[in-house]
This record gives structure tokens, C-alpha cells and sequence, in this order.
């Protein structure tokens, strides 16, 4: 029946919507474990741990905040590390480079541009601060590439709000403006390889390819 097929087919949205927020979830994770240095000091915390050998074993739930800490004020060699020189870099401020403006791209961008609505009585503490405040709440630009997407395809529609980007007309044009690149597109013939020594030169020497 006509119910039963619209039935199944929000079902099948469902479960796409669904894996397109776990990848895009994924890409705004991998990018802050690698601005943050989180996984490097989660080794360092583990090494620490197993070359001081303090506890037989594995490392229990709750030597966590230990190994942390540790991992913040020293290397496993030994020698001594600043905190301050080990904890990364900050996600406000930066430019995300997408690459492929479909689903997942756009809520790839969405999760960078979290939008933020301050506080009663905060609201004057966002205008002094920041003119983005509001909006948001990460403080990332966007610019967006994708060749065969419509032009409007991240205007306004339904439910779904617009996403303040910049799109560019080539992949090379951003290369040498984001910090962070963020692909999301298949892999076919035309496009494997496209990350290359050539892209790789263009780009800011920290910047970061998920």
C-alpha cells in the first residue's frame, strides 16, 4: 500500500541520515584528536605508565587521569615537557576546507558551525567577544568545493538552514587558505590520487588532511 511504501522510505532516510551523522561525527573528531594532540598523549600516558611500571598489568580505569597528567609534564624518555607546549591547537578561528557539498559534506559543516544561542544575560558578553557568538559557536570558516553540486545546494530549504560558506570554483583554489581539509567524496578513477605532493605544497605546512 501507499502508507507501507512511505513507511519504508522514511526508514531508509532514516538509516542514511543516521550514517551520514556518524561519518561527519567522525571527521570533526579526527580533526580535534589531531589539533589536540589527544591520541599523541593518550600513548604518552601509556608508555609513561608502562616503562615506570607502577601498576602490574593493564592500565586500570583509574589510572586515567594519572597517565593524563603525566603524559602533560613529561615524555616517556623522561625529560621535561611544559604543559603548555603539548596541548595543540585550537579549532576557534580556523578555515575547514570541504570537498564534495552533499549530505555528508553539509553536516560535516554543520557539526564545524555548531550553533550557539548564549545564555540570558550573556548576550552582551557574545557581542563584546565575538560577532559570531551567536552563531557560531566554533568560530570556523568554510569553504566548500564541489563541481557538480547545484549552486543553491546549501541555501535554505525546509527545515534546513543555510550554511555560510565560500565556494570556490577549482579543488587548487583553497588549498593554500584552510587549515583543515576535509574530503568527502568517492573514491573513482577521476578522483584517486588527487591528494598528492603537488596539493601537499600548496598547503600551510600544519595544516591537516581527514
Amino acid at each position: 500500500s501507499s502508507d507501507q511504501i512511505l513507511a519504508a522510505s522514511v526508514t531508509e532516510d532514516s538509516i542514511a541520515d543516521y550514517r551520514f551523522c556518524r561519518v561527519a561525527e567522525l571527521s570533526l573528531g579526527l580533526v580535534l584528536s589531531l589539533l589536540r594532540r589527544i591520541s599523541e598523549l593518550d600513548r604518552r600516558g601509556e608508555s609513561i605508565y608502562f616503562s615506570e611500571r607502577r601498576f602490574p598489568g593493564s592500565p586500570p580505569r583509574r589510572m586515567r587521569r594519572y597517565l593524563i597528567t603525566s603524559a602533560l609534564s613529561r615524555s616517556s624518555g623522561g625529560e621535561v615537557n611544559l604543559a603548555t607546549t603539548v596541548m595543540g591547537r585550537s579549532l576557534s578561528g580556523k578555515t575547514i576546507g570541504i570537498v564534495g557539498m552533499g549530505n555528508i559534506g553539509r553536516l560535516t559543516v554543520e557539526k564545524f558551525q555548531v550553533r550557539f544561542e548564549p545564555q540570558k544575560g550573556l548576550e552582551r558578553v557574545c557581542e563584546l567577544t565575538s560577532s559570531r557568538c551567536a552563531q557560531n559557536a566554533c568560530g570556523c570558516s568554510i569553504i566548500a568545493y564541489d563541481p557538480f553540486a547545484p549552486a543553491d545546494i546549501w541555501s535554505a530549504r525546509g527545515t534546513s538552514r543555510a550554511i555560510p560558506h565560500q565556494r570556490v570554483a577549482t579543488f587548487e583554489d583553497m588549498l593554500s587558505e584552510v587549515d583543515v581539509l576535509s574530503l568527502h567524496l568517492p573514491l573513482t578513477p577521476k578522483t584517486r590520487g588527487m591528494i598528492n605532493r603537488d596539493v601537499f605544497a600548496r598547503m600551510k605546512r600544519d595544516a591537516i588532511i581527514v
